[in-house]
């Protein structure tokens, strides 16, 4: 009789225990309910009540874009490396030129959004100390008739770059379309100075020719990725 009563005893605090913890993990959940309800308005909602937001949120980062005005933290990945991408704040100005650019987008730099572009970062890009072959290249590069070819492993690599005109390395020749098949030995900077910019202009390209179907904040955002291509290959940070 005293060994069932013991048990019933142990049965009956168990009880009391497990009734206590249900009753904290139900208190806890109304609490945090409360808080949820409070904490969400329109100005600030809670991504818990609306999960459409997290969803907006992770598409806006996997393109690469975020809403006008407002910061966004992500890191974007260039081939198998990810690269860190601090805060970023839209330039009014540059975002009003933008927008008139993006109404009837052209390739003309007499434009103010590309006018810009040339002056910060196209022409400091292409600025060489071979004047005469950088001007020709400059040419090329818009008219989107320039051949960039790597050197084969088999050749012995020239030592001197024609674009700076000093002892370097060269990886790369450039040539002038099919007419011109005199070929120009460069060092790898200068590829990646050259390459920067083509890639700005070809993407710009293929706006003007409705080929890039998406929203405009993500081609402003993909805009300002070329720009900031350009300015690390001008500075010799990019391989």
């Amino acid at each position: 009789m005293v060994r069932e009563a013991n048990v019933k005893a142990f049965k009956s605090e168990k009880a009391l225990v497990e009734s206590n913890m249900k009753v904290d993990g139900l208190q806890t959940e109304v609490a945090a309910l409360k808080a949820l309800v409070i904490t969400s308005t329109p100005s600030k909602p809670n991504r818990h009540l609306h999960p459409q937001l997290d969803r907006k949120r992770s598409a806006d980062r996997r393109s690469g874009s975020s809403a006008p005005g407002s910061p966004a933290k992500e890191r974007l990945v260039e081939g198998a490396e990810e690269v860190d991408v601090k805060e970023k704040y839209i330039d009014p100005v540059l975002r009003a030129e933008y927008m008139q650019w993006k109404k009837l987008p052209n390739l003309e730099p007499g434009n103010p959004f590309l006018s810009r572009v040339f002056a910060e970062d196209i022409d400091p890009c292409l600025e060489f100390t071979n004047k005469e072959l950088g001007a020709r290249v400059k040419e090329a590069v818009i008219q989107n008739t320039l051949c960039l070819d790597p050197v084969k492993d088999d050749e012995d690599l020239p030592r001197n770059c024609s674009l700076f005109e000093q002892p370097r390395r060269c990886s790369h020749r450039l040539t002038f379309g099919d007419a011109d098949k005199q070929s120009h030995y460069i060092s790898h900077l200068a590829r990646n100075r050259i390459a920067a910019v083509c890639d700005f202009l070809t993407y710009c390209r293929y706006v003007t020719q409705g080929l890039v179907k998406a929203h405009c904040n993500e081609v402003y955002w993909e805009i300002m990725l070329r720009r900031r291509n350009m300015a690390i290959a001008r500075l010799g940070f990019l391989n």
